[in-house]
Formats: C-alpha cells, structure tokens, sequence
C-alpha cells in the first residue's frame, strides 16, 4: 500500500473517530463548561502517560521489529515470546506504582485526595490497554492500516457510548471514572483481529531473552522519555493556570489543545501505521532521508491547508464544537494553529530517529521539546494567562523544527559526500 492509499484509508478511520471524538468534546463541553474541560484535559495528560507506558511502552519496538522479520517467521515468533513476556512483567510494575502512588497522584492533579479511586481504576485498566497496544503494535508491523482504524474507530464509539451517560449521571466524576476506565475496551476488538489474521500473537510463550529484551529496553526508554516530558509539562502549567486565573482559563486553553488533537488525528496515524514502519524497512541512509523529505512534501501542504480552514472558521466552529462559553478561545487559536503545523514537520523528522532506534538523541529531542515549552508556557502564562501558552507553544515549535531542519540538512550532506 503506498503512502497516498494508507493516507486514504487512515483519513476514512480518522474522520469517524474523530466526529466521535467531537461529539464526546461537545457533551462535556456542554454539561460541564470550560472548566469541566479543563479538568478533563488534566486527568487526560496522566492518561496519556499510562496508555503509551502501558505494557512498557514497547509499541514503537514492536513495530518496527515486526516490519523487519515478518518474513522471517522463527525469528518473528522468538521476537514476539520475549515482546509478550516484558509487556506483561513491566504492566504488573506499573499496576503496583500506580496503586501506592494513588493519594498522592490525586491530590497533585486534582488538588484533593478524593479521586485517588480514579487512580486505581487506571492503573488495573491499563492492563488491557497493554494488550491492546501490543495488539495494534503487531498489526501496525505489517501495514495493516485497516485493522488498526476498525479498531481505532470502533474503541471510540464504544468509549463514546458509555461515557455519555458517565457524564450525565454522576458530572466531573463520572466523566474521570470513564476516562480512567474506556481506553481498556479495545482491547477485545483489537484481540478478535488478531486471532482472525495473525494467531501466532496469541501464542501461550513469554521467553525472554537478552538481545530483545536489550532492544525493547532501549523503546521503553525512549518512550517513557515521550510519555512523560510533555504531558508533565502540561499537567504542571495547567496546575500554574488554574492558581492564577482559574480552571475556565485551563478550559480555554484546553479547548484549541483538543482542536489540534481532532484533526491532526488523521497524520498521526498515518505517521504511526504506515511511515514508520517504512522507514524501519528501509533502514539508515539516504534512501530514508529521501523518503522523509517526500513524505514531508505530501503531508505538510495538507496540514497547511487544514489550519487555514480551521483559522478561517475559528468563531463558528469553536461555537459548534464546543460552545458559545468557549469563544474566548478564538484568541489562542492562531497561536495554537502555527504551532500545530511546525510541530507535524518535527515529528515527521523525529520519526526517523525513533525507526533507527537512536536512544540518546530521542530521548534528548524529548527533554528538549518539552523544557522549552514549559520555560516559555510558564513566563508568558503570568502576565497572558491561557494565551501564553499558546505563544509558548507556537515558538518552542519553530525553534525546534528550524533545529531538526538543519541537523537532518547537515545528515544529508554528510551522506552525499560519502
């Protein structure tokens, strides 16, 4: 499949899951108002931490070492023994964290010890969102793009389903209960695939041995450098916003935050289930470099062109996403948008790092994006409130793309020159 046609049918799975996903924005929004969304998007960040640490945050490993010996199955299936045996000894670690570190997780996000019952229902679900990473890990290894948005889509609407009544019922706290619990549901789905097309996954073998369990250390810390860095950042500015203004600023800034996530959905999934897995076939050197300048030509004009019809909407679309509560958001929006677009060309060159499996310079892109985003979020957040961060955002992410592009112009020339 090339990269046109996974684009196509990532956008089909992109574009159900995310009116999904807009539709689960607009009930909180709704019923809850901009600091509802703020709270949301706090207990979000810890999410995101358990849902890419979950299993220990092997995915990356996994699809790429699944794209390189699928043709080999022997060494495929010694690969994947020692895959399911570390995933499932690093989410007992995690579980047991997360339930000692409950009180005091809740009381840092939620500034009270009462939700620390949310904290344990996450903690024991991210043992089936381990599986269901794993699960999508491999699919993802073989390209398989239209697995992995069944199960993408079909988790939404599920999560969807449930949470709305959540909400209803029990407000904030059914909301958290839902948040905490949802992103285990595909789990089941993302099993029945695999048991259909790729049975030898589910093979009763955990062997572990030192040369894969060396290589998926190195993922495991990559990830976990990406899983901390800047959802921590963001958990420790929203906190700084809240003190200053309030959580409706938290809302405000949390809304454009959740308008980037929804449509740039659809180049995440592209990069996450057909680019990488590309790069890793193709391996270091100038084949790879070329394909990743090609690949930012095709995807970055389609960003641009969604941020400018997302910036000409602004008013309207906040009003329908969200509510007439949230317009004061249109303000970050162009802020937001500028940041979105140089944000995307990082990744596209982060990705080659992360398919190399280049542990020192991932993990210091990581501590670099994020202490650059923090150090400007927090300054201008003082005297601009939930605006600071969105210039804090749009400037860190020039900086950091203006410096991967000419790191990788200075790798290509290297490579020429040899």
């Amino acid at each position: 499949m090339s990269l046109l046609k996974a684009s196509a049918v990532s956008a089909i799975g992109a574009g159900i899951k995310l009116l999904f996903g807009l539709l689960l924005i607009k009930i909180v929004a709704t019923l809850l108002g901009p600091s509802g969304l703020g709270l949301m998007g706090q207990f979000m960040s810890l999410t995101t931490i358990l849902v890419l640490l979950a299993g220990g945050g092997i995915a990356t490993g996994v699809v790429k070492y699944v794209a390189e010996y699928k043709e080999a199955p022997a060494r495929l299936h010694e690969f994947l023994s020692a895959a399911r045996g570390y995933s499932l000894i690093a989410s007992l670690i995690l579980l047991a964290i997360g339930i000692a570190a409950a009180r005091p997780l809740s009381l840092w996000i939620f500034k009270e010890p009462g939700y620390a019952f949310i904290v344990y229902l996450l903690s024991v679900a991210q043992l089936g969102i381990a599986i269901n990473s794993f699960a999508l890990a491999v699919v993802g290894g073989y390209k398989d793009v239209v697995s992995s948005n069944i199960v993408n889509t079909t988790g939404t609407l599920l999560g969807l389903l449930a949470l709305a009544p959540l909400i209803y019922l029990w407000g904030n706290t059914g909301m958290l209960i839902g948040l905490a619990v949802l992103p285990a549901l595909p789990a089941l789905i993302s099993l029945w695939i695999v048991r259909r097309k790729y049975p030898e996954v589910l093979r009763r073998s955990f062997k572990i041995n030192k040369t894969d369990a060396r290589h998926l250390f190195r993922f495991s810390l990559m990830l976990a450098a990406s899983a901390t860095t800047m959802p921590v950042a963001q958990m420790l500015l929203r906190s700084h916003l809240a003190d200053q203004a309030g959580w409706t600023q938290v809302g405000y800034w949390q809304a454009t935050i959740r308008l980037s996530d929804a449509y740039l959905l659809f180049v995440n999934m592209v990069l996450a289930g057909y680019y990488m897995p590309k790069l890793s076939e193709l391996g270091p050197g100038r084949q790879q470099l070329r394909y990743m300048v090609e690949a930012m030509k095709r995807l970055l004009p389609l960003v641009a062109a969604c941020i400018a019809a997302i910036w000409l909407l602004g008013s309207p679309l906040i009003s329908l996403l969200f509510s007439e509560k949230f317009l004061p958001a249109r303000e970050l929006l162009t802020y937001q948008l500028i940041g979105d677009f140089f944000k995307i060309g990082s990744f596209i060159m982060g990705y080659v790092v992360v398919a190399n499996a280049w542990l020192r310079w991932s993990i210091l892109g990581d501590i670099v994006q994020a202490s650059l985003f923090f150090t400007l979020a927090w300054v201008l957040t003082s005297h601009y409130q939930a605006l600071g961060a969105s210039i804090g955002y749009a400037v860190c992410y020039i900086v950091y793309f203006t410096v991967l592009c000419a790191l990788f112009y200075r790798a290509w020339r290297r490579q020429t020159h040899e």
